[in-house]
């Protein structure tokens, strides 16, 4: 039923509890990020491609895999409402681990309709833009290549 303290000794609470290398790391300013090189020396922000209203988006999942489409609402962190009248998509809700974000943006307000889209696509002349990017030329041969057969393959 008696309760004891006791002084501690000089010099035991003095010092700093080591805190391990996590901290260190922590400290570190890091220029590597899972999705490719930032630069943070200039005082800029990291990204440029972000999830909004109007950015196009490449499918790289599911039945409409490689497609691209617009995406049209934000529902929430993980999915977004797409539309691609033009481009052979149709109005759904998708995953946005299924899409690609590409760096072309289509001026749409938030929660536009199909004809909205479909006309800002049609000005911004979509298709023929992103036919001239390497990643719509790697996605149109691949196309390509996927229907040869196998004497088409090797002439």
């Amino acid at each position: 039923c008696c309760v004891f303290f006791f002084q501690a000794e000089d010099g035991i609470r003095d010092q700093p509890r080591s805190r391990g290398l996590g901290d260190v790391y922590k400290r570190q300013v890091s220029t590597q990020s899972t999705w490719g090189y930032i630069n943070f020396s200039k005082g800029q922000m990291g990204f440029k491609r972000f999830v909004e209203a109007g950015r196009v988006a490449y499918i790289n999942f599911g039945e409409d895999h490689g497609k691209i489409c617009v995406i049209a609402d934000v529902i929430n962190n993980n999915r977004v409402l797409v539309d691609g009248p033009t481009l052979g998509v149709a109005r759904q809700v998708i995953s946005l681990r299924r899409i690609a974000l590409t760096d072309f943006v289509v001026k749409v307000p938030k929660g536009a309709k199909t004809r909205t889209i479909q006309t800002a696509i049609s000005e911004f002349g979509l298709i023929k833009k992103w036919g001239e990017t390497k990643w719509g030329n790697k996605v149109a041969t691949h196309a390509k290549r996927s229907k040869l057969n196998d004497f088409e393959r090797f002439q």
